[in-house]
């Protein structure tokens, strides 16, 4: 079976700043995936009914730029390239709808950027100082500038390619470049 993307029957939590927080967004009770919709998904998909869950905490980073990348196209299926989207700051704006983010396709062996569409992109994700995850104005000077330079896009692909590699099936990919060190 191939495995199959679920994020709508998972729950995310950006807002814990404190060992407090985090015992908080870490106690037990019912979740996204234990709603209707998503137990009649996972019983309509055999690849769905041994799927397994895990918490994973990590640290926000104060992002750049972020997006998301698809180690084949999202859109034909083509396995012989990789679509990265990306805009400034939290990939949240990117993932959740509210901003175009830019496009690039890049040829998954040869690295040729085939697509390049720079979009307008009014707003930003950022950490917020209390937790969680506040929407700024991207300044006018970056608005209409591409989030990405060929080197990180080159970057990025050679990223994709290895975790496609590794897990030996395509692959969407959240990623971040951190504002300090731009890694």
């Amino acid at each position: 079976p191939t495995p199959t993307s679920r994020g709508s029957s998972t729950e995310s939590n950006s807002s814990a700043v404190s060992d407090a927080g985090l015992k908080w967004a870490l106690r037990p009770r019912p979740t996204a995936s234990q709603s209707g919709v998503s137990t009649m998904e996972r019983a309509s998909e055999p690849a769905m009914q041994a799927v397994a869950m895990a918490v994973v905490v990590q640290t926000m980073v104060d992002a750049r730029t972020a997006g998301v990348m698809f180690t084949r196209s999202p859109t034909t299926g083509d396995r012989s390239v990789i679509t990265i989207e990306g805009a400034w700051g939290l990939g949240s704006a990117v993932v959740g709808g509210e901003v175009t983010p830019d496009r690039w396709v890049l040829g998954k062996v040869t690295g040729e950027i085939t697509v390049r569409n720079i979009s307008d992109k009014a707003i930003r994700h950022a950490p917020a100082v209390g937790g969680g995850i506040e929407s700024r104005p991207v300044e006018e000077e970056l608005r209409r500038a591409p989030c990405l330079s060929d080197e990180e896009l080159q970057t990025l692909r050679g990223i994709a390619r290895r975790v496609e590699r590794h897990y030996g099936c395509p692959q969407d990919i959240e990623w971040a470049l951190e504002r300090a060190s731009g890694e």
